[in-house]
């Protein structure tokens, strides 16, 4: 959970949003940075819109950033 990350209305509560955060961190460093460059942008939102059905508040924009920013980043089309 990071400040300013999530929309208006949102109410956070401390020890679930942590937990939720950490296995959110967990599951980005093994299948998202262990991985940056491999996967198509896709993929990456796919797995974490997979994984994290639940997560509320900014979804769209976190998920779009994160897949742009660490999925293939150099595709041939023509091959």
């Amino acid at each position: 959970m990071y400040p300013g990350h999530v929309d208006r209305g949102v109410v956070l509560d401390g020890n679930t949003d942590v937990d939720y955060s950490l296995r959110y961190l967990r599951f980005f460093h093994k299948h998202v940075l262990d991985h940056e460059g491999e996967h198509p942008p896709k993929y990456i939102y796919d797995s974490l819109r997979k994984e994290f059905p639940d997560a509320v508040g900014n979804l769209e924009f976190l998920l779009n950033r994160t897949a742009e920013n660490f999925g293939i980043t150099n595709i041939d089309f023509m091959s």
